[in-house]
């Protein structure tokens, strides 16, 4: 797309939906616009009142230094005998317990997966400059949560849990900090350094595969960053993804019948 202001790419600029988690029956459409410089790897999120651009509402920088991951799910509520409509919203978790919330109502299912093609094109815009994979994962040892199920992501960055109602980041940590990890069975395990957020912790994926497949990506991860911090000239580049069962990420939508949770009592931590 054509170059912005401040050699920004416009990547994506549309009306879209947007969910205020502080006040979660609070839902506005506004003209949002998604731009960075490839250079630098500074990328704002810009939310207008129109598309004229006059009233800017909020924004967002976005680099690889707060970015953790994207949370996809969808709102399903009971229709008439004939139709069901869902409403599907796509979290851009960022450091600090902040989230951007974006959502689409569809009544169109494909294979019992509600389609929604503007909650799409944004994930791939922001996925294509930040890599990041999520699983979906059940706390064990070594974490208190009142959430019995969340989702792990990792990102060049960061590993981190996010809670599923409303999508929130719970615990950060940072990626080069992990000392070891292996999985057992469908157990994944990480030892991380620090005297203050340090310890072994332990997750139960949905799968053995998952297990598995989380241990490959973090592993790859780490040795990424560490050698990165090595040459000391970080790159923009995105890693690609390590191959997964058909289907199991694309098409996953995390269901989460209510929104109007608070978030767990445990404020995000972050291992600085």
């Amino acid at each position: 797309m054509d170059d912005t202001s401040n050699d920004s790419t416009l990547l994506i600029a549309e009306y879209i939906d947007h969910r205020n988690l502080e006040k979660t029956s609070e839902i506005k459409r506004r003209w949002t616009v998604f731009q960075g410089n490839f250079s630098t790897g500074f990328f704002q999120l810009k939310i207008f009142k129109s598309e004229k651009e006059k009233s800017l509402k909020s924004a967002y920088t976005i680099t690889r230094d707060n970015f953790l991951g994207l949370e996809r799910g969808e709102i399903r509520k009971p229709g008439n005998k004939h139709k069901a409509t869902s409403t599907v919203y796509l979290g851009v978790i960022l450091k600090g317990g902040k989230t951007i919330c974006l959502q689409q109502t569809t009544e169109i299912f494909q294979d019992g997966v509600p389609v929604a093609e503007s909650i799409e094109r944004w994930r791939q815009a922001i996925h294509e400059h930040f890599f990041c994979e999520s699983w979906i994962v059940y706390p064990k040892k070594g974490l208190q949560s009142e959430e019995f199920q969340m989702t792990l992501h990792a990102t060049s960055n960061y590993l981190s849990l996010v809670t599923l109602s409303p999508p929130r980041s719970h615990k950060v940590w940072i990626i080069e900090n992990i000392v070891q990890c292996e999985c057992h069975g469908d157990l994944f395990l990480f030892n991380i350094s620090g005297h203050e957020s340090g310890g072994s912790f332990e997750l139960r994926a949905e799968s053995i595969q998952e297990a598995r497949h989380i241990n490959q990506t973090v592993k790859r991860m780490v040795s990424s960053r560490r050698q990165e911090r090595k040459r000391n000239t970080p790159t923009l580049q995105i890693p690609p993804a390590l191959p997964r069962r058909q289907g199991s990420e694309k098409n996953r939508y995390t269901p989460s019948p209510v929104m109007d949770r608070k978030p767990p009592l445990e404020s995000p931590q972050e291992d600085e």
